[in-house]
């Protein structure tokens, strides 16, 4: 019976140095692998300044009533191709400027989008109607 429980203690004893062994040659592997400053493998691996910049998602200028340009019109034509309208149920006049027609659509779209109805086109209402695209 005592020959029994020393075989068992020797194998756990072995079992644990072959762990450690491996452990420590583990480590002792990526420490050699890591660049040290100023060698040549140190300059050859990817910086900060070297990766791409992270994109980000750019929109038109926020409108908002009376405003004119550039901005109102592809907002404009997107309420129009979404099936927006304005009063009595007019396609939008793509003008250049957000007036009350444009207002009323601006409005229709952003009560079916559940977004806050305050006739203001900004990043929320540009993404939705497709028009931010990333940088």
């Amino acid at each position: 019976m005592f020959h029994k429980y020393r075989i068992v203690s020797m194998l756990s004893i072995a079992l644990f140095c072959a762990l450690a062994v491996f452990a420590f040659s583990s480590t002792t592997t990526l420490a050699a692998q890591r660049p040290v400053p100023g060698t040549s493998t140190a300059q050859k691996l990817p910086t900060q300044q070297q990766r791409p910049p992270a994109q980000r998602l750019v929109c038109p200028a926020t409108v908002h009533l009376n405003n004119r340009g550039d901005a109102v019109k592809k907002l404009q034509n997107a309420l129009n191709k979404q099936g927006f309208r304005g009063p009595q149920n007019r396609v939008l006049r793509v003008n250049g400027v957000l007036g009350n027609e444009t207002l009323v659509a601006l409005k229709n779209f952003q009560a079916r989008h559940h977004l806050k109805v305050d006739g203001v086109a900004g990043p929320d209402v540009w993404r939705l109607l497709g028009q931010c695209n990333m940088r």
